[in-house]
Formats: structure tokens, C-alpha cells, sequence
């Protein structure tokens, strides 16, 4: 396991907070968000994430918003996601990061297959290719432009499909004229990714356990030489790149993780101790479409898409109730082939339900 920001690394996380500039998602923004999601004060937060604010502060006048192409490859494809975002797993292996000339046409389609089934919050890329019948680059533009997305998002999908080597040279020039400032504080990023990952890794005997634990995810594929690459601009985030972006062989596994989900997930454990615990459990329970998806899940696993289905709203709108009782504690996440299932953790709810109950038995 290796917890340094490497070289590549550093390019990675310049496009992520690139990224984050364009959507106006910085830290304080985020923070802002969740405090609101949850019915918190975002003051709970602080302590947490203020180191990260100071030096995202810092990090900040080195992304040039007026430079050439930065709309182009930073402005978000959908809520979640810009096209140099997309391009990160490209970037992240070795076998084509410094030699992307080499990559055939057909590994290129491949590579784009995944990143717009991703764009499109498709569950699984396989299902997604089959379905629209994908053979060839003009199959994947004709399911691009008959997307729901913005036409800048289509038009900039199209043009990064036609032109991929150029794109991912075009955003190495972008961060090479950054690069000197960045990589000096190179030390500065590190220290603060140690100071939080340690106490968590400190805690546990393998990063499965961290991970099943902390955030709630079982299923991982086992692997004794994985990866972790903590992301202190991919903020709260989960990822784990298993496979070569051109091929389905199973590669080293490499978990890319938004370091401050631990401190933020026990943060909100913590919140079960007091009432905005309750006011959130009620305000969750009340909701019509979370109460339906527990309903769902306590029967049988499902998936996004199969949610989205059962309840006839949009993959989007899904994701974002899911995500929510994923964090509640409500629902657990497995992965199996390239899916997240979700099951309802029926013992958690009835021990919030008792909690309440509890608050309001008359005391002898």
C-alpha cells in the first residue's frame, strides 16, 4: 500500500481541483452542502476540513480560469464530473500516460465506451455498450448526441472521441505551466495527507477492514499489492480502478479515495449521539422515495439502475437518494461485477426508531 502523492499523482490532483474551480464545488462550498444535506452546522465540519480550505486557499491562483481550452476540458460533463476527469484513469497507468501516440483506435473506443457510460451514470459499462449496440466511434457519437446532456457537454464528448491524443497532451501543457508552483508544495500536500490517514490506518490491520468499516463498502476485490492514492481535491470521493482502461483483464487494484471522507464519516457518526441525529432520521424516513428504496432493498440487493427503474425517476435523482442512506448508515454497498449493490441495514434503522422512542418514555 502507498500513501504519497506521486509525481503523476500531482498531475492528477490539479485537475481535480481545476475542476472544482470550474463548478464552484471548492471545500467551503462542499462543506456549505453537506452541513445543509444533513441539518448540521457547518461549524461540526471545521475541524475537519480546514486545513484542507487553507491550503486549497493557497492552491488556488495557480489555476489560471483565463487560460486556453480550460472551459473545454474543466467545466462539468454532469454534476459529478469534468472531460479531464474523465481522462484520469488514461493519465493514472503507467502503460499509457507517456505514450498515448501508441494506443490504437480501438483501445481509444474502449476507454471512451467507459468514460460515457460513466458521464451517463450507467451501471455497467458492458450492459451499456450491448444496449446501444456500440461497435465503432460513430455508434458512440450517435449515443452522445442523443444524450440528455448540454449540448457543450456533447459537443466537447464528440470532439475529445475524434481528437483523444491531443486532449490528453493539451491538459499535460495546461499543468506543465503550473507545475513548478504545484510540485513546491508537494511536502505541504503530504503532510496533510498523512496527519489524516494515519490516525484511521493506525485503527485497522488491512485497508479492506478501513474500508468496510469506515465507509460502509464490502465486496472489494482482494489483492495483496493494492494501491491507495489518497485525492485531497476529489473531495469525499470513492473510487476503485480495477481494470486497465483498454482492456477487461483485472489489473492492480488501486483504491482513489477523497481522504477527508473519514474524518466526515465519523463526524457524522458522531451526530447519532445527539438530536440532530433524530431530526435527521426523521426527515430521512419521511421522505417518500428514501422510504420506498429501504422497502425495496430490504427484499432483495438491487442496484442504481434497477432503483431508478422500480421508482421511475432519473439515475441521477436515484444515485442521490442512495448516496444519502449510504451515509445514514441505512443502506450498505457490495460490489459484484463492476455493480454496487445496495442492501437496507434493517438493524441500523430500528436502532435509530429505539433511540427516538427512548427520548420520549416517560421517566419514572
Amino acid at each position: 500500500m502507498k500513501q504519497s502523492i506521486e509525481k503523476l499523482n500531482l498531475l492528477v490532483e490539479w485537475i481535480h481541483l481545476a475542476s472544482r474551480v470550474s463548478s464552484k464545488s471548492t471545500t467551503q462550498t462542499t462543506a456549505n452542502s453537506i452541513a445543509e444535506r444533513y441539518s448540521i452546522e457547518v461549524e461540526t465540519l471545521h475541524p475537519h476540513i480546514n486545513a484542507c480550505i487553507l491550503l486549497e486557499e493557497k492552491l488556488l491562483p495557480t489555476i489560471d480560469s483565463s487560460m486556453k481550452d480550460f472551459e473545454f476540458f474543466f467545466a462539468p460533463l454532469n454534476q459529478n464530473q469534468s472531460l479531464a476527469q474523465l481522462l484520469v484513469s488514461i493519465l493514472l497507468n503507467p502503460l499509457y500516460s507517456h505514450s498515448v501516440d501508441t494506443i490504437t483506435s480501438h483501445q481509444w473506443l474502449h476507454a471512451f465506451i467507459n468514460g460515457v457510460a460513466t458521464v451517463l451514470e450507467e451501471d455497467d459499462v458492458a450492459t451499456f455498450k450491448e444496449t446501444h449496440h456500440i461497435h465503432d466511434l460513430a455508434t458512440l457519437n450517435h449515443v452522445i448526441m442523443n444524450s440528455e446532456l448540454d449540448e457543450s457537454a456533447r459537443y466537447r464528448l464528440i470532439v475529445a472521441s475524434n481528437q483523444p491524443t491531443w486532449c490528453i497532451h493539451r491538459i499535460q501543457e495546461m499543468y506543465c505551466v503550473h507545475e513548478k508552483e504545484w510540485v513546491a508544495l508537494e511536502d505541504e500536500m503530504n503532510q496533510l495527507v498523512s496527519k489524516t490517514l494515519t490516525p484511521w490506518m493506525n485503527q485497522h490491520n488491512h485497508v479492506y477492514d478501513l474500508i468496510e468499516s469506515s465507509i460502509n463498502i464490502k465486496g472489494l476485490p482482494q489483492a495483496e499489492n493494492i494501491l491507495i492514492i489518497p485525492s485531497l481535491f476529489n473531495f469525499n470521493s470513492f473510487m476503485v480502478v480495477n481494470q486497465d482502461p483498454f482492456a477487461f483483464d483485472l489489473k492492480q487494484p488501486l483504491l482513489h479515495i477523497g481522504f477527508l471522507i473519514f474524518d466526515l464519516t465519523h463526524t457524522l457518526h458522531q451526530l447519532s449521539e445527539n438530536q440532530q441525529r433524530f431530526h435527521l432520521v426523521l426527515k430521512t424516513l419521511a421522505d417518500k422515495s428514501k422510504l420506498e428504496i429501504l422497502r425495496l432493498c430490504q427484499e432483495q440487493a438491487l442496484y442504481g439502475q434497477q432503483v431508478a427503474s422500480h421508482l421511475q425517476i432519473t439515475t441521477a435523482t436515484a444515485s442521490y437518494h442512495l448516496n444519502a442512506l449510504v451515509n445514514m448508515g441505512y443502506l450498505s454497498m457490495t460490489v459484484q461485477a463492476n455493480r454496487i449493490y445496495y442492501e437496507t441495514q434493517s438493524k441500523k434503522i430500528t436502532s435509530d426508531l429505539q433511540l427516538i422512542q427512548n427520548l420520549f418514555t416517560p421517566k419514572d
